[in-house]
């Protein structure tokens, strides 16, 4: 020993030396070893430590040799001593206590692909013995005994040695491992010493073992290598190599599993993983080779298949390649294989045999035993010279076996010597008998020692073992026999076979190593040096995934069984050391192993007593969540369920309530669980309170801070997993794994996430709002189906909140926005809880979390608040949150804004989220609350919510800004602008929501557009400024393509411009939005909307640059307005008047007028009246737009129309309030005021541009109001192209504004712009009505040609009817059935019809009554015509209308701008007039048009003969005379006409040139020939047509007419007013003027006296005496 513990390097590395080691002491050892002299033994083995320590290459496979031959079967043997197996153990201990000699011992024969597992084969013996499992249970000893007392000491000191392991392998990484073992436990201490210093290992090229865990991980020590082909110089190699074998095992014993099911499949498995090629010979070697790890009934099935047999494709194949025969070939190369030479022939038929079970069937036999006799025939030609005898022989020798040992066959009945010796004569050669000595020696062979398979051995054993336990009673003790004497014996025995194999095994080995040294000894050391490299900390994970499976059946095993602390405590510390390998090398699966087997020991969760075992359990479990935290990962789900349970122990414990007491709803019993549960818990409650310090499970909680950010966000997912299972009342065992709850059902969850909050899904979630994040979509409740009883627990949220507080402020805001992700799911989850108490407890601590968070600035280009808050938002948003809850979150955000307010940067979006949400909320209160939040967010915080100083042009300190405080300047102003769109946006959605079930009241949103008005004067006075523009332009903070994002603005504007609107659009964009939204059944809010955008572009518009202008008009208020006009299907769109001069539409509401100034007595005292009406103090002083918006939003509430006429302090006995008979009509009650704002516009802001307001706007109001009066604003369009026409009232307002601004332009314009102005409206006008009268022309030959093709077809039809069928016309339908019409007769009431039944019955009924059946008289006229009446009569009724109200505001401004008008203006103008006039005279005079207005008025009375009867007797009988005949329509459009072309050419001829003109030209010549030329024409056509027309009006109806209205349609009662207005203009003719046309017009004059038109008749009557009489000389006095 002294030789060897100091032997220098050429000693350990000499061959001589090396090979005189192995072969003489190695050999001695083998002998010594078991010596059942304690001394021998134990000097043994320290000398074979040393050999270990000296010669760990060279004697690699001695090493292996004494370890697997001769340590682990002493170990397993039941026979071995105490002594000798207590020194195997400690022995065991010496070589893996130490972290260098274990991964050795691992690399040196695990990674090695040629070698044995023995590391794997030392942890699984060790594990055997600790648990007492090497021990027979029938041998196993009575408690209390010497032989309990040295077992229970060999299973602890087996124990320490496995956790010593463990210990080892946390050394080589590096991990701590606390206090060392106490060493004076060992009964070897030698063993573990080293009598070298430091120095001395490393001289020897060793490192000592490093003092602590730190030193050992720094040494990246040489360790041995392994040797052969798989050994790799680097750690990565190394472990590639133990991988790759594990994963040859793993297919190796897949395919064994295959092999057995069957046979092609199983080859052809091993054949595709590279373990035998699909050859014969390469299988049957592969067979041979692992015989005794394949199932051996199938390898005896493969060599006795029949010759057809193969398993190739290609049948016709080679045998050799699996073709046909190939099982023979296989057999053959089996046999082959094997060695019979100098076997005793039943001995090698014992080998043989002993790799496979012979097949059933004879012939299989035959052929494998044929093949067998050959073979040792031909290696023993001196026992059997010939192969028959041996074959022969060998056949009688498995019969006799099977005779012999055979249970079924009975004693008396088996094969005697003599019969074998009788079986066998004769089988010599020539017929010799073999000697009989020969045969009685192996039929007494075969009679002790039977041929079996190991497996059959073991299987008997088993059998054996268990039939003994069952009868309960041991011989010995029956029989006085010493059991120890027996054993020691048999371990004599075993000793010896042991000793004898190992000795044969070190012969060939060594023989091998000569060989291989002398074939390569260079190579081999090299090999040996490559091995130095390798690091140990590289190499403990694999030894830990072959440690830790056996290990883990140890450990729980023994904590099961036992109680005794001294195996409690090491099996603890185990557990501790697994977990942290296990962590710390990412195996999760070891991990939660033995995390999961250590959570069943602890009995959390069930009904048991706990006990010292079960106490120890816990504090280990906790200490691991305080130590070992980081390395948890996932794991944290098993350990966090386990303290929640510790924690309500202990509460119940203490005496003190728990959650279910503070938590029950309605009343309910807190706590109902039995009471001997109840009484359990408290036990162990108090059992735990004196054990565990509640301090432990709080330090889990703060230590969280030392935790990475992967190590945080598990545990966070764990504590939220648990929570989520907690506040759902699953609080039995709280979510833990492998734990029943006490109803037997397993409480093992899903371990996902909290549910997903992408795409939300809310009844109340806007369309428009993209501030919620995807995360925050889908939110459904942190509830699954609980007890109906049940009630929550909030451990884990209170702990969520804890940790959170914790982490807040520790970690940075990167990391933190990572955590608070998952946390902020949850939060929104609890929040939305069933529970009340739940719910408000997840707000409050939400509130207090966030008050902490806000407290802390926020950097600029950050988002954490946002973040931080957005839960509040999805719980507004989930469709299952209690409306109380929602009102709690409102009052939350309150408080935020009110103290934190000067702190909130990028919250401000959240919040705003939240407040939209509330205006979307099903609740009125909600609703209220959150329009009360931001009013108070208005009134008190907007300058912090802005955060943006007014800046000055000429500011001195601007330019002395650094680069960074400018760029610092931006990004806030920037922001604020951003925070204050979202505020706009915040405002409308209180206006502009889309509601199915119910609208918001109107107050409301009435207040939420006094916000809008409030914005406008923000905007307007700087306290809030647009983002300034970068260096490449306002691209850089504007954008046009997505109206939710960020710098929105108009298209086409220059910068500056563009800056301005990113804050204007928003703002008007709401309200033409909230203008032209529909709504149920009441249009207030879309008017007070148009009021409010009128009221803040009255007040602000005139900073608006024509190009803004163009950008509002045309991308904002006209789209709105069209819009909403489309929109409406209400009745008012299906109105027609009955003519031209008397309107059905006289409720609709019209433009308002101009508001007051700005400072007017009447907006203060409206705003007073309503401060005191309501209640209310300002908090601040409203702005200008402000103070109008809310004055005329509160006439409206008044009953007004938003005009404020109703507050004037002066009646206004002009202006009439009319009743609203259709509220739901957009046209009705809005149209009016909106076009009217267009109008106010155009005369207050456009008019003063000049040339840029003509030449940029004006093209887009006149489009528009082409729109309502012609249906298009393209006038070269073909109007029969149109999807949408305009109704009525829209062409009455169109029509209307159309005046209104003409009138504006001949008041308002300057004299230099007047001229083109004038040409401008004329020019306008004129197209209009040219178009309206062109689409009106269109529009009249359709319909003609449309009524003639369906009277041509309905004559065809009758034709065909007549001809084919006379009978079909004159059927009747009655009640009694069919019948025919016979004939009509007249009775003195009604007309009588007589009709023949079908059964031969004469029936007489009236008309009406046969009617009813038949349909009504203009059934069929409807089927025919129903189609074009619709289409084209309430068009021409339309267009007749539209030229009539273009005309009638023609002459209130015509006369003012004439005298700036060109012949070229005047011309088309007359052209138009002319036009008008044409197409409705034609329309007139044509009886099929008549015709088709008539049938129209018809089929809108349905046949009612009493309106029809009423309308004939006031019509004079005439129904094409009737209200709503064409003529009604087009003789008042031809009169019209009429008169402003007269007006026209009366104003040109009467020209004086009072007013300077801008154009001179001769207006006389041009207007003499025309203007007489209609004079004589309507004179003619008037007095023709009173001749023949008018005897059949009433003289009444003359004295009742007026210029305007009339009831009978002919052309001589609609042109009084024309007739009337051109004598009144012949009176105001200069008498030459009217001496020039005497003679066209004396005779005409003449004429008219015979009129009943009084007032003509003295007009004509004024006429002659001033005009003819002055002619003639005649005096008025002498006119008679």
């Amino acid at each position: 020993w002294t030789m060897l513990d100091r032997a220098g390097p050429h000693f350990t590395r000499g061959e001589r030396y090396v090979f005189a080691v192995r072969q003489y002491l190695c050999v001695s050892l083998v002998k010594n070893c078991m010596s059942g002299i304690h001394s021998v033994a134990h000097w043994t083995l320290k000398i074979f430590l040393l050999l270990v320590r000296n010669y760990p290459h060279a004697l690699r496979d001695e090493i292996g040799v004494f370890v697997s031959s001769l340590f682990l079967k002493v170990l397993d043997s039941p026979s071995a001593g105490h002594g000798q197996r207590m020194l195997v153990v400690e022995c065991l201990r010496a070589l893996c206590s130490d972290a260098r000699s274990a991964t050795g011992l691992f690399l040196s024969y695990d990674c090695d692909l040629e070698a044995d597992d023995l590391f794997r084969s030392v942890v699984n013996a060790l594990a055997r013995v600790a648990t007492g499992r090497a021990v027979k249970s029938a041998d196993r000893p009575k408690p209390g005994g010497k032989l309990a007392r040295e077992g229970e000491t060999l299973r602890l000191a087996a124990l320490e040695v496995l956790v010593g392991v463990l210990r080892s392998v946390l050394m080589a990484q590096g991990l701590p491992v606390g206090e060392e073992p106490d060493k004076n436990r060992s009964t070897m201490i030698l063993l573990q010493n080293r009598t070298h210093s430091d120095a001395d290992w490393r001289a020897k090229g060793a490192v000592a073992p490093a003092a602590d865990a730190k030193g050992e991980a720094q040494a990246n020590a040489a360790v041995p290598k392994a040797v052969g082909e798989g050994a790799a110089p680097g750690a990565t190699a190394v472990v590639s190599v133990f991988d790759q074998k594990r994963l040859v095992k793993e297919r190796f014993n897949e395919g064994s599993v295959k092999f057995q099911l069957g046979l092609r499949g199983g080859l052809l498995y091993f054949a595709e993983n590279g373990f035998l090629k699909l050859e014969a010979k390469d299988i049957a070697l592969f067979l041979h080779t692992n015989r005794e790890r394949l199932d051996m009934t199938m390898i005896g099935e493969v060599l006795g298949k029949e010759p057809e047999y193969w398993i190739n494709k290609d049948r016709r194949a080679d045998p050799e390649l699996c073709g046909e025969g190939f099982s023979v070939r296989v057999l053959h190369h089996y046999v082959d294989a094997v060695d019979f030479n100098g076997l005793m022939f039943d001995d090698a038929i014992r080998m043989f045999l002993s790799g496979f079970r012979l097949p059933g069937e004879a012939q299989k036999i035959d052929r494998i035993m044929e093949k067998f006799a050959e073979k040792f025939s031909r290696q023993n030609p001196e026992i059997f010279p010939s192969a028959d005898t041996a074959f022969i022989l060998a056949f009688s020798i498995i019969m006799l076996n099977t005779d012999l040992h055979n249970p079924s066959i009975k004693p008396e009945r088996r094969m005697t010597l003599d019969n074998f010796i009788a079986n066998n004569r004769g089988i010599g050669i020539d017929g010799t008998d073999l000697p009989e000595k020969y045969l009685e020696g192996i039929y007494r062979r075969i009679l002790i020692n039977p041929f079996s398979l190991k497996e059959d051995d073991k299987a008997r054993e088993r059998e054996n073992e268990i039939v003994s336990a069952s009868k309960g009673f041991d011989p010995s003790a029956i029989f006085g026999a010493d059991k120890s004497v027996e054993m020691r014996k048999q371990f004599k025995k075993e000793r010896e076979e042991l000793m004898a194999e190992s000795e044969i095994l070190f012969k060939k080995k060594a023989s091998g190593m000569l060989r291989t040294a002398a074939a390569g000894g260079a190579a081999a050391e090299e090999a040996r040096r490559g091995g130095e490299d390798v690091p140990i900390a590289e190499i403990a994970g694999p030894m830990f995934d072959v440690l830790w499976g056996p290990l883990l059946g140890a450990l729980s095993q023994i904590l099961e069984t036992s109680d005794d602390p001294k195996f409690i405590l090491p099996c603890l510390e185990g557990f501790v050391f697994s977990v942290r390998i296990a962590g710390h090398n990412n195996m999760t699966l070891a991990r939660e192993t033995y995390l999961n087997t250590l959570v069943k020991l602890t009995f959390l969760g069930s009904t048991k007593e706990m006990t010292f075992k079960n106490i120890e359990s816990i504090r280990t479990l906790l200490t691991i969540a305080i130590t070992d935290g980081e390395r948890l990962d996932e794991s944290w789900a098993i350990v966090i369920p386990c303290i929640s349970q510790i924690a309500k122990l202990q509460l119940s414990g203490s005496g003190l309530a728990t959650d279910q007491d503070f938590l029950g709803e309605n009343g309910a019993a807190p706590n109902r669980e039995p009471l001997l549960i109840r009484k359990m818990e408290e036990s162990n409650g108090k059992a735990l309170l004196a054990a565990v310090n509640e301090m432990m499970v709080d330090s889990v909680f703060s230590g969280t801070t030392k935790l990475s950010v992967s190590g945080i966000v598990h545990f966070i997912q764990a504590l939220i997993e648990l929570s989520t299972r907690e506040v759902s009342g699953d609080t039995n065992s709280s979510g833990m794994r492998g734990i029943s709850s006490p109803a037997g059902k397993s409480t093992i969850s899903n371990r996902g996430l909290v549910p997903s909050t992408r795409g939300l899904a809310s009844t109340r979630g806007l369309a428009s709002n993209r501030a919620l994040a995807p995360s925050t979509r889908n939110l459904a409740p942190a509830t699954r189906a609980p007890p109906a009883d049940a009630a929550p627990r909030i451990f884990s949220l209170q702990k969520l909140v804890e940790v959170a507080d914790y982490n807040m402020l520790e970690r940075p805001r990167i990391i933190w926005q990572q955590i608070w992700k998952q946390m902020a799911a949850h939060f929104a989850s609890v929040g939305c809880n069933d529970n009340p108490m739940v719910s408000m407890f997840a707000i409050d601590a939400l509130r207090q979390l966030s008050f902490k968070f806000l407290e802390k600035p926020e950097k600029h280009d950050f988002s954490f608040q946002r973040l931080f808050l957005q839960p509040f938002a999805v719980i507004m948003a989930s469709p299952v949150s209690r409306e109380d809850i929602r009102e709690l979150v409102l009052r939350c955000v309150d408080n935020m804004i009110r103290s934190k307010g000067r702190f909130i940067r990028s919250g401000w979006k959240t919040i705003f989220t939240i407040l939209r949400l509330s205006a979307d909320d099903s609740s009125v209160r909600i609703t209220s609350l959150g329009l009360d939040v931001l009013t108070r967010l208005l009134d008190e915080h907007l300058d912090e919510l802005c955060n943006v100083k007014r800046e000055s042009a000429d500011d001195e300190d601007a330019g002395d800004k650094s680069s960074f405080e400018a760029e610092i300047e931006r990004k806030n102003r920037t922001a604020g602008a951003e925070d204050f769109v979202r505020m706009i946006g915040t405002s409308l959605s209180f206006i502009c929501y889309d509601k199915e079930a119910s609208d918001l009241a109107p107050d409301l949103c009435m207040r939420a557009l006094i916000h809008l008005a409030c914005y406008a004067d923000v905007i307007q006075s700087g306290r809030v400024l647009p983002p300034p523009v970068a260096q490449d332009g306002w691209h850089s903070v504007c954008q046009t393509r997505d109206r939710h994002a960020a710098g929105y603005t108009y298209p086409g504007l220059a910068e500056g411009e563009a800056e301005t609107m990113m804050l204007w659009r928003p703002l008007i964009d709401g309200l033409c939005a909230g203008i032209s939204t529909p709504r149920n059944g009441d249009c207030t809010i879309q008017r007070a909307s148009a009021v409010s955008l009128r009221g803040v572009l009255l007040r602000h518009g005139r900073n608006f640059s024509p190009q803004q202008w163009v950008a509002v008009l045309g991308s904002s208020i006209l789209p709105a307005l069209q819009k909403a006009a489309e929109k409406d299907r209400t009745k008012v769109s299906k109105i027609t008047s009955e003519s031209p001069t008397v309107s059905s539409l006289d409720f609709l509401l019209t433009s308002l007028p101009l508001p007051p100034v700005e400072n007017d007595e009447t907006l203060h005292f409206i705003i007073a009246m309503q401060a005191q009406s309501e209640d209310v103090s300002a908090s601040r002083h409203p702005g200008s737009a402000e103070t109008l918006v809310k004055a005329s939003l509160y006439d409206l509430k008044k009953g007004g129309d938003g005009s404020l006429l109703q507050f004037d302090r002066v009646p206004c006995h002009d202006k009439h309030i009319p009743e609203e008979p259709f509220p739901d009509s957009w046209i009705a009650t809005t149209a009016g005021v909106s076009m009217g704002m267009v109008t106010d516009i155009f005369s207050q802001f456009i008019l003063p541009l000049g040339a840029d307001g003509m030449n940029l706007v004006w093209p887009l109001i006149k489009n528009q109001l082409n729109m309502w009066i012609l249906g298009f604003s393209n006038l070269n369009r073909r109007p029969s192209l149109l999807r949408w026409k305009p109704c009525e009232a829209l062409v009455r307002i169109g029509c209307l504004e159309l005046g209104r601004i003409s009138c504006a332009i001949a008041a308002a314009v300057s004299q230099p712009d007047k001229p083109a102005w004038a040409s401008t409206i004329l020019r306008a006008v004129a197209e209009t009505l040219h178009a309206s009268s062109k689409w009106e022309r269109s529009l009249h030959e359709d319909c003609v040609t449309a009524k003639l093709e369906a009277l041509d077809k309905s004559s065809n039809e009758k034709s065909l009817l007549t001809r084919g069928s006379l009978e079909e016309e004159d059927a009747r339908m009655t009640c009694y059935g069919k019948g025919r019409f016979v004939r009509k007769r007249d009775d003195a009431h009604a007309e009588v019809e007589q009709i023949e039944l079908e059964w031969g019955a004469m029936l007489y009924q009236t008309t009406a009554h046969s009617s009813s059946f038949n349909g009504s008289k203009y059934e069929k006229w409807h089927l025919t015509q129903e189609n074009f009446i619709e289409k084209y009569v309430p068009a021409l009724k339309v267009r007749s209308i539209a030229a009539y109200l273009l005309l009638d505001h023609f002459q209130s401004w015509f006369s003012q701008l004439s005298p700036f008008l060109s012949s070229t203006d005047v011309q088309f103008l007359v052209g138009a007039l002319e036009s008008s006039k044409t197409s409705s005279s034609n329309a007139g005079a044509d009886t099929d048009l008549a015709h088709a207005f008539h049938e129209a008025m018809m089929c809108d009375w349905d046949n009612d003969v009493e309106a029809i009867e009423a309308a004939l007797a006031v019509s004079g009988g005439n129904s094409f005379s009737l209200g709503g005949s064409s003529a009604g329509f087009f003789f008042s459009q031809e009169a019209a006409s009429t008169s402003k072309l007269l007006l026209v050419l009366f104003d040109l001829y009467k020209y004086t040139g009072d007013v300077e003109a801008t154009v001179e030209w001769d207006r006389e010549a041009f207007s003499e020939s025309l203007l007489l030329e209609t004079i004589v024409e309507v004179l003619t056509k008037f007095i023709r047509s009173e001749r023949t027309e008018g005897r059949f009006v009433d003289p009444m109806v003359w004295r009742q007419q007026n210029k305007n209205t009339g009831r009978s349609p002919m052309f001589c009662t609609s042109f009084v007013g024309v007739v009337e207005e051109i004598l009144e203009k012949l009176l105001e003719f200069e008498p030459q003027q009217f001496e020039k046309h005497i003679s066209k017009i004396f005779s005409l004059l003449c004429a008219l006296i015979q009129i009943q038109s009084e007032e003509i008749r003295s007009l004509v009557e004024k006429i002659l005496s001033t005009k003819v009489g002055a002619i003639l000389g005649i005096s008025t006095k002498e006119w008679i």
